[in-house]
């Protein structure tokens, strides 16, 4: 696509600076900005990547010339529509990219809009729900006994149920004719046929659709546009799908990734977690951190393998703190003193105002490793996980379940989990209620876009702006003990008599204690004080995986193990000794570790076992910058 007619101004972008408020582009920024062809734009931790891609959303909605054509702005979670939401929710240009022609969301919203579900509702499917926990329940419980005792013995899980491809596959190592491949087979036609499915087999029936190539066509017409946020993340699935539709050869779709190829990094590590190509040759960059100052910056970017140690700190809020990023070393003995030495060096570094006016950002211990799941007595796998440093660490804490049961945790996560955006908390809620009327009448409301979407379509037109007002009215509420709740409920309910069904007789209405993050936070969370100066600090403990896209004020990052220790592996790139190519294992660790050393603002922190690091390696972490501290 010819996007001549569009130019962007140094003008339109003093303009959009103004809007969003807080926010100054430099000449690096400016050029990302201006530039309107197919480029891949490679940011490092703490530059405001998605806030520069928005700005440019909201410079193109305002010059967008076409009414039937739009932009399509893909991500692995909705950070860039909430970041729209927030800055520009109130605005013209704001609700101008939210609508249509626009599309901004996850790449799995995007598969399911135009491609799964148009062809699920085409083949005569339902469309009930798209979960995979509740869609892979439904099935196992549908096996027979003798396909139960078949994956007994196969040592077989849930997942199995789970097709593997589309037209219908599965992979549970038996011959097709065999009675328990036929009895899995019917569980997923059955599911299929009540309009239950898998993330995974959505995406799968997606990529069957674009063989379609009139409807690859159709949607490169729609969107002449396409910007992809957190490129990194994106799985060779998901790539496939993006590739498959807009990257053709006879492609004439500008594609633009933003994202830092370091920091690709998935929730397992036994993941591919490969960049996908990303950053393409010619890519552009964004170097400058606006999160951390230049000591820390000259310390972690020797693990910046994939991209290079470009990065440059420009916060110096806390360049005091220049000497005090320091290496605890430890005895094995010793291993429960490293979190209040760590607690000492933060109190050292930070006054009781930087702490009080940082609270929202933490001090936290994280691990490359945090369940455990290995022999104790082998004393070369020690520390072998987050655990060892803290034994009443709960891995599983502050894990909200995918699918809550009670509709009062469908309320508390839409606070949590998305930041208490109020279009976030509306779709949370329509979940809840959507759940609870599929408990008394599986089929009565039809899967659409969205919950919210699927509760309006199921309303006569003309009636929809009263029952709008009576949904928002319930959102509205607060609900935060059992009497505000209550009253929660009763609205619930005259609510779903009157446009709905009965649900009064729902166990599933009743107020119970938040056990998801009060309770169970507690588990991962070390107090240190100091005897002497009575000052304090609270240090979190978690994984890296669950930190990722955090800011913090202060990090340790603990050394766990995974087939061999994890720091102690890369110290050559710590270090700076420019070492051989890294093997996929540590370019794993690089990765996970470039990450959590990114996190913090003003004081990073490794800890690690006395018994691997020899004098030499302590003088070449002194030379390279970092404070020794031995327990």
């Amino acid at each position: 696509m010819d996007f001549s007619a569009i130019t962007i101004t140094d003008a339109d972008i003093d303009e959009i600076e103004s809007i969003l408020g807080n926010v100054s582009f430099d000449a690096e920024r400016r050029d990302i900005l201006k530039n309107l062809s197919t480029v891949d734009i490679q940011a490092f931790p703490g530059t405001g990547k998605t806030t520069v891609l928005v700005a440019k959303l909201a410079i193109l909605a305002k010059k967008w010339p076409y009414s039937h054509k739009g932009i399509c702005v893909l991500s692995h979670t909705n950070v860039a529509r909430e970041e729209i939401e927030t800055r520009l929710g109130d605005t013209p240009l704001g609700k101008k990219l939210l609508s249509y022609p626009h599309f901004i969301g996850t790449i799995h919203s995007f598969a399911n809009t135009f491609l799964a579900l148009p062809y699920l509702r085409s083949k005569g499917y339902p469309i009930s729900l798209i979960d995979t926990e509740i869609t892979l329940e439904k099935r196992f419980n549908r096996l027979h006994e003798g396909t139960l005792k078949f994956f007994e013995r196969k040592h077989f899980g849930k997942n199995k149920c789970e097709l593997t491809d589309y037209p219908k596959k599965i992979d549970i190592n038996c011959n097709s004719e065999s009675d328990s491949y036929k009895d899995v087979i019917k569980s997923v036609d059955d599911s299929f046929n009540y309009g239950y499915f898998t993330y995974n087999e959505s995406l799968f029936i997606s990529r069957y659709v674009l063989q379609n190539k009139c409807i690859v066509n159709a949607l490169q017409e729609r969107f002449p546009l396409v910007l992809i946020d957190e490129a990194q993340d994106t799985n060779s699935l998901q790539w496939e799908i993006i590739r498959n539709t807009f990257c053709r050869p006879e492609s004439k779709t500008v594609i633009q990734k933003y994202g830092d190829a370091n920091q690709a990094i998935y929730e397992s590590l036994l993941t591919d977690d490969s960049t996908m190509g990303f950053p393409a040759d010619g890519y552009l960059q964004i170097r400058n951190s606006l999160r951390f100052g230049g000591r820390i910056t000259s310390l972690i970017n020797p693990l910046a393998v994939v991209s290079g140690g470009a990065m440059t700190g420009d916060n110096r809020q806390f360049d005091k703190n220049d000497n005090k990023h320091s290496i605890i070393l430890f005895d094995d003995s010793d291993i429960e003193k490293v979190l209040p030495a760590f607690g000492s060096i933060v109190l050292d570094a930070f006054d009781d105002e930087e702490l009080k006016n940082n609270a929202c950002y933490g001090i936290h211990a994280i691990g490359m490793v945090h369940k455990r799941n290995e022999d104790k007595s082998d004393p070369k796998k020690f520390p072998f996980s987050v655990k060892d440093y803290f034994p009443r660490y709960d891995s599983t804490a502050n894990r909200f379940q995918k699918t809550p049961n009670n509709l009062i945790d469908f309320f508390r996560i839409s606070s949590v989990e998305y930041s208490n955006s109020y279009i976030s908390r509306t779709e949370n809620i329509a979940k809840g209620i959507r759940h609870i009327l599929h408990t008394f009448q599986p089929k009565l409301i039809p899967f659409k876009r969205t919950a919210f979407n699927s509760l309006c379509q199921y309303i006569a037109e003309e009636q929809r702006p009263c029952f709008r007002k009576e949904f928002k009215e319930i959102v509205d509420l607060p609900y935060g003990n059992e009497i505000e709740w209550n009253a929660v409920v009763d609205k619930i309910q005259d609510l779903c008599i009157k446009w709905f069904i009965d649900i009064s007789r729902s166990n599933q209405l009743m107020w119970n204690e938040d056990n998801r993050t009060e309770h169970k936070a507690i588990d991962n969370v070390f107090e240190y004080s100091n005897e002497k100066t009575g000052r304090s600090v609270t240090i979190e403990i978690g994984s890296i995986h669950s930190q990722k896209g955090k800011t913090h004020l202060a990090t340790l990052v603990l050394e766990t193990f995974w087939n061999d220790p994890n720091i102690s592996h890369i110290l050559d790139w710590i270090t700076d000794q420019h070492p051989k190519k890294a093997g996929k294992r540590d370019f794993k660790r690089l990765k996970c570790h470039f990450v959590a050393l990114s996190r913090a603002k003003g004081l990073i922190c490794i800890a690690l076992p006395k018994k691997l690091v020899d004098e030499n390696r302590i003088n070449q972490l002194t030379k390279a910058g970092w404070t020794i501290c031995k327990i």
